[in-house]
């Protein structure tokens, strides 16, 4: 018998500890999800049922993981990871309900391709990973 898997197609490897795209594309993904579900969910149940506790519930929650997206924004423009434009591309995309999964792709390739580039990192002969000798090492 096969087990259940309620999204087997999705796969999030994250480094949350030693990438900043990392962590900012899982406050992202967070913060979609709040945001569907204070309007998906709990603005109805407000207005439809008469429970205004579930929008100060779900806001709450919404405006903390909204709060967090913003400090790994503010982490990953500090360290470089992402241009000003990209920054404010990733925060507007905040303000619309579906946008922060369709970003996702493009903050997955490019914590990639950073990971990539660490991984050819200098060493002390610097030389990177393949070998090549970088050409500030050949002209001291």
């Amino acid at each position: 018998m096969v087990p259940f898997v309620p999204f087997p197609s999705v796969s999030m490897p994250l480094a949350l500890r030693s990438s900043a795209i990392d962590r900012l594309r899982l406050a992202s993904i967070l913060d979609g999800i709040s945001y569907l579900t204070l309007l998906g969910i709990a603005m109805p149940l407000k207005y439809f049922a008469d429970l205004p506790l579930a929008v100060r519930i779900v806001g709450s929650i919404h405006g903390f993981l909204f709060l967090s997206l913003c400090a790994c924004l503010l982490e990953v423009l500090r360290k470089r990871r992402l241009s000003f434009g990209g920054c404010v591309t990733v925060f507007l995309c905040a303000l619309l309900p579906f946008a922060p999964f369709f970003l996702d792709r493009k903050l997955k390739a490019l914590g990639e391709k950073a990971l990539g580039e660490k991984a050819l990192g200098e060493n002390a002969l610097g030389e990177n990973a393949l070998g090549e000798v970088s050409h500030s090492a050949q002209n001291p």
